[in-house]
């Protein structure tokens, strides 16, 4: 039987998730694609940003039910803004639909 020793970030996306939002090195991207190769993680489209990215996530994530959430966190903040600050660009800010 093959150990298999997980990273540090692949870890983390098993316990939580992790978001490729540009900033993860080449090793760390490498290391999460050969998970999901592995099947030890999945990979889908959504995060808790306007534009849709990359997330990394043990198997059976909803990424749509995810999403869904991160978007009306947004919305909520969006709207504190524009009671705060009024129309700003903030406020009217974009969502991408998976």
């Amino acid at each position: 039987m093959k150990i298999i020793e997980l990273s540090i970030i692949v870890k983390r996306a098993y316990t939580e998730t992790v978001t490729d939002i540009g900033q993860l090195s080449k090793q760390e991207r490498n290391s999460l694609k050969r998970a999901v190769k592995h099947g030890t993680l999945i990979s889908g489209k959504g995060g808790p940003f306007p534009i849709l990215k990359t997330v990394y996530a043990k198997p059976g994530f909803d990424f749509a039910a995810d999403r869904e959430k991160a978007i009306e966190q947004m919305r909520f903040a969006m709207l504190v803004d524009k009671m705060r600050l009024g129309r700003t660009i903030y406020s009217e800010t974009r969502f991408q639909e998976l």
